[in-house]
């Protein structure tokens, strides 16, 4: 018990009536928030597949596990600041929970979250009935293809018209993006064909591009970003005015091709 007296007094010292409050302090003990001790989850799970996989977090709380109010999970897609999921896990022992009250909680999630060959990411967290939380645990789960897939090209910058000038080589900078499920570590190489005005193919013809970052060389500017480029260069003379055909194309290492892009550039005198 506690006696609490409270009293004011004014700039000259005079002081008020004093108001007096007892505070009983019942026998308790203070609430301690739930922790995760273990979660687990599958290494991988196959982005071209479709089926159900099991996550589960293994929770104590020190004021026992009646005390746990709700367990949840938030699933994460690479790069993503926000969930794009969130659930409740469940230890009622139904469906894929083997034991009812064991501690275990557990989910089931589709494999369709899992879309491409990268790091997903799932945060999980207890909170007691006093709204006490634990301290998040995250697990990550790798997308894998079952099957090799095809690379992507995209986003082709080329110019549309260039001037020959009669003075000076005019370097020509061409960039495409590529994109392969199962990383650009798979790719074997990209490159284009060059068609000259009459049709007819570029001596040299094909041209591999480079995501070396090699600037001064290739035109690259961050190696490894999936962007490919390649300086092209256009002499003061030689070179027939017209219209240049160019075909980009993409290979990987288990040989398959990409989509192709077509590009008209217009050479001028």
């Amino acid at each position: 018990e506690f006696q609490l007296s409270v009293v004011g007094k004014d700039k000259e010292g005079n002081e008020s009536n004093v108001l007096e409050a007892r505070i009983f302090v019942q026998a308790g003990q203070e609430d301690l928030p739930p922790e995760i001790v273990n979660v687990t989850v599958p290494e991988t799970v196959a982005a071209d597949s479709s089926f159900d996989f099991v996550v589960t977090a293994e929770v104590t709380d020190p004021d026992g596990p009646q005390d746990v109010q709700r367990v949840i999970y938030q699933f994460f897609p690479p790069a993503h600041p926000t969930p794009t999921q969130e659930d409740t896990l469940v230890d009622d022992g139904t469906g894929a929970d083997a034991v009812a009250g064991d501690g275990v909680y557990t989910a089931v999630l589709s494999s369709n979250l899992i879309r491409t060959a990268s790091d997903y990411f799932l945060r999980f967290q207890a909170e007691d009935r006093a709204g006490s939380k634990s301290a998040a645990r995250i697990a990550t789960i790798r997308g894998v293809f079952r099957l090799p897939q095809a690379p992507v090209l995209s986003n082709l910058v080329a110019p549309d018209t260039v001037q020959i000038d009669p003075t000076r080589v005019v370097q020509i900078l061409l960039t495409v993006d590529v994109f392969d499920p199962q990383g650009l570590s798979d790719i074997d190489f990209v490159r284009f064909r060059s068609f000259l005005p009459n049709g007819q193919e570029a001596k040299d013809s094909p041209f591999e591009l480079s995501d070396d970052g090699n600037r001064a060389v290739s035109g690259d500017e961050v190696a490894g970003d999936g962007t490919y480029s390649i300086i092209v260069n256009l002499p003061p003379n030689g070179v027939t005015p017209g219209d240049f055909r160019f075909v980009f194309q993409a290979k990987d290492k288990s040989g398959l091709l990409s989509n192709t892009i077509e590009h008209i550039m217009t050479v001028i005198q």
